[in-house]
């Protein structure tokens, strides 16, 4: 197989839904389609990197720098006789990973169509089905989160990964598993927490959840920092009640009740 033609286009697709994480919201997916054309066949390959080098350092302007000044110099024209050696006329480039595997992908796209083959069986594989999963951006709130989960969860996907960034995690994860207690679940940060989150994970994995509720409880939390001779910062409030956990529908009126009662406190004077 000898190439012939190699083109990279831009493209931006508008999403359907905004797609949020730890780096921002996304409303537009743009990225890098390479085409690979011999024999009058055309191959194709989508490059992953983003616009921007907040999550990885490559980037589309990247990716095109490196293929059309390096990468595609060394296939053009190749004598391929597998879509393998394609790795090897790269090599002598260090790193870059991301625009090599979008044009590698293009020329083994390719050599599936003038073998007339799917490309799965040209790589070995067999057919089948597999549980599909599905990521979900940062929402409004957990409860949305939660509605979202319901749409995919409803929609088939098996598996669910969703984004949580610093101060907006625990509560998330909680909302999901009180509606969707058993659905494989995964979470993504997106590198959001540093080696000073490290003690807060560790220490999480050490609480149990021997309790009626089968829930983490922050005061095992706060006596394995102090044994662990961390420091600890306390807080005074006024009314003890403001702090109470809620484990019941009788703990949920009793509180209830106690607000109404703050807030009559606070506008009776005023009235």
């Amino acid at each position: 197989m000898r190439i012939e033609r190699v083109e990279v286009r831009q493209l931006a697709l508008p999403m359907s839904q905004g797609f949020e994480t730890s780096f921002g919201r996304t409303t537009v997916k743009e990225f890098l389609l390479v085409a690979v054309s011999a024999d009058g066949l055309t191959g194709y390959g989508e490059c992953v990197a983003d616009p921007h080098p907040y999550y990885l350092p490559e980037t589309n302007g990247t990716v095109q720098h490196v293929l059309r000044d390096f990468l595609i110099p060394q296939v053009l024209s190749a004598d391929l006789a597998d879509p393998r050696g394609v790795a090897a006329l790269l090599s002598p480039v260090r790193g870059h990973e991301m625009a090599k595997a979008a044009l590698e992908m293009a020329v083994w796209d390719l050599e599936a169509r003038r073998q007339d083959v799917p490309l799965h069986a040209l790589l070995g594989g067999r057919p089948g089905r597999i549980a599909a999963g599905v990521s979900i951006g940062l929402q409004a709130s957990p409860e949305a989160l939660a509605d979202v989960v319901a749409r995919e969860a409803a929609a088939g996907y098996q598996r669910i990964k969703i984004k949580i960034k610093p101060g907006h995690d625990r509560a998330l994860v909680e909302a999901v598993r009180r509606r969707f207690p058993e659905l494989p679940l995964m979470v993504d940060a997106n590198n959001a927490y540093t080696l000073a989150d490290a003690p807060l994970f560790a220490a999480l994995d050490t609480i149990g959840t021997a309790n009626k509720q089968g829930e983490y409880y922050l005061p095992d939390l706060v006596a394995i920092y102090r044994k662990q001779k961390r420091a600890v910062a306390t807080w005074t409030v006024e009314r003890a009640d403001e702090i109470r956990g809620i484990n019941s529908r009788t703990e949920l009126a009793e509180v209830s009740t106690m607000v109404r009662q703050q807030k009559n406190e606070e506008l009776m004077p005023r009235a």
